[in-house]
């Protein structure tokens, strides 16, 4: 009889990204630019929205950040698959290095990036 083991896929690592622009329009070039480098869950909304969610506890409220009035936010998950912990420092690294050049030029700052295993 032949035994056949399980093989289970390698976990999942993922990179958050968020980050602001200017305009509408910026931010949906950088999500179309972000999801052409392979980013998966890009999403783009208006800044401070949950403000104008009546079901939100912000709905109403002042901006805690009121110099970004009629910025717009992008968010983006970058993947890495595999077993090894270590091999991920190298792809987050990389990671910054090719999305970096590409959203400058866009007039964007970065809001900070989130470490996650699946």
């Amino acid at each position: 009889m032949a035994v056949q083991l399980m093989t289970a896929a390698p976990p999942a690592w993922g990179v958050q990204y968020m980050m602001s622009l200017p305009s509408e329009d910026a931010a949906r070039a950088a999500a179309t630019e972000l999801s052409g480098m392979g980013h998966r869950l890009t999403a783009v909304r208006a800044h401070d929205h949950f403000r104008f969610v009546p079901s939100s506890f912000w709905y109403g409220k002042p901006s805690m950040e009121p110099e970004l009035e009629g910025w717009w936010q992008v968010f983006s998950l970058a993947v890495y698959n595999g077993y090894e912990r270590m091999a991920l420092e190298p792809f987050l690294r990389s990671e910054r290095i090719r999305v970096a050049p590409r959203l400058v030029p866009m007039m964007v700052f970065n809001r900070g990036a989130a470490r996650g295993m699946r």
